[in-house]
């Protein structure tokens, strides 16, 4: 009998033990910095990341002399091929307007890798890619580099 309730108690205390703790980098869902792309956006940066796939939004206003406004607004769609504990690599499709006396569509997609110098706490983007440059109005093809600096939380 009692060699019952010891497998018993060793099987149900295997159960509580084997349940996975999330790390914290799993619970940082959010990310916000400075972001640089043509296709991905200019200025602050906040990014939404729940699992494989994450939301990028950038955007900054621009006041100059004389009443002029420079506006940019990006939007970017990320899913994650790979993640470690020192980088993670991801595919994305980037979507940017940008206002000057004239509105500009620039779009692209290409890979990118997120370094985290301070685990869980910085990560650096760095994105290459192809993009389409002022797609409505006489567009050119380029490679396109976007850099990002993020604190998660």
């Amino acid at each position: 009998m009692r060699i019952i309730i010891l497998s018993m108690l060793l099987v149900v205390s295997s159960f509580v033990y084997s349940q996975e703790e999330k790390s914290a980098a799993e619970s940082q869902k959010n990310r916000i910095g400075l972001h640089a792309g043509v296709t991905t956006g200019l200025g602050l940066s906040y990014r939404y990341k729940p699992g494989k796939f994450a939301l990028q939004l950038t955007g900054i206003p621009i006041f100059t002399g004389g009443g002029s406004t420079v506006l940019s607004g990006g939007l970017s769609a990320m899913y994650y091929l790979r993640e470690a504990s020192g980088a993670d690599l991801f595919t994305y499709f980037g979507n940017h307007v940008f206002y000057n006396d004239e509105m500009f569509y620039n779009m692209g997609l290409g890979i990118g890798i997120d370094f985290h110098p301070w685990k869980e706490v910085l990560d650096i983007t760095l994105q290459g890619g192809y993009g389409v440059l002022r797609v409505n109005d006489d567009p050119i093809s380029i490679p396109t580099i976007e850099v990002g600096l993020y604190y998660r939380f």
